[in-house]
């Protein structure tokens, strides 16, 4: 399932829309896999906080601000990316490398994945 974070539905970006005024997020929105239940980029907003970032469509979110959520469902990991206006969330990514098929065993091992990490300064949707 694909949707917005802070707009419900089962995957999302951390826009911020429909959350308390005080919280903002990244302009990701995001799809669950359905073959190992991680949560994966489908889009980025042009123009948003995460935009230019390096981030791919099909990247893997692990972990934000340092705490995995490789296994976590969607509404889980948007609480964490939310936060106040201007504040900076750290989002480490996990990249597939061409041939690699996903499973939560490569997942968890990270084999065959690129990892990297962004840090990105919440905003205004």
């Amino acid at each position: 399932r694909g949707g917005h974070a802070g707009e419900g539905g089962g995957g999302g970006s951390s826009s911020g829309r429909g959350e308390s005024p005080s919280s903002f997020g990244v302009a990701i929105e995001f799809v669950t896999d359905p073959e190992c239940g991680v949560l994966r980029v489908n889009t980025i907003r042009q123009g948003g906080p995460a935009w230019g970032k390096g981030i791919l469509a099909g990247d893997i979110i692990s972990a934000v601000d340092g705490a995995d959520v490789s296994a976590q469902n969607f509404s889980v990991t948007s609480d964490l990316i939310q936060g106040k206006q201007g504040s900076v969330v750290s989002l480490r990514f996990l990249r597939p490398k061409a041939g690699t098929e996903l499973t939560p065993e490569s997942v968890r091992t990270e084999e065959g994945l690129f990892p990297f990490e962004v840090r990105i300064r919440r905003e205004e949707p």
